[in-house]
């Protein structure tokens, strides 16, 4: 049963001014299969991982944080891809 001038079943309310669909986030362009078109893949950073990219960028292994996250990105793809394939 609906509630008085609430939205029907299966409608759900969203927040004024918030668009509905997508959630947001770091969107990359990745491959779900090769049978789909690409689907955005989305990355949540912590602030644990923030911390590790530090290090990394401390230590030398990239020049600047983004280096370092689109590092990480890629390796993460790269092991998800091998773990499927």
């Amino acid at each position: 049963m609906k509630a008085r001038g609430g939205p029907g079943r299966g409608q759900g309310r969203t927040p004024a001014g918030t668009p509905r669909g997508r959630k947001p986030g770091v969107a990359v362009g990745a491959y779900k299969d090769e049978t789909q078109k690409a689907q955005p893949v989305t990355f949540r950073l912590y602030e644990a991982d923030l911390a590790g990219l530090e290090a990394l960028v401390g230590q030398g292994y990239a020049k600047d944080r983004t280096a370092a996250i689109r590092r990480a990105i890629a390796e993460a793809l790269g092991q998800a891809h091998a773990e499927r394939g």
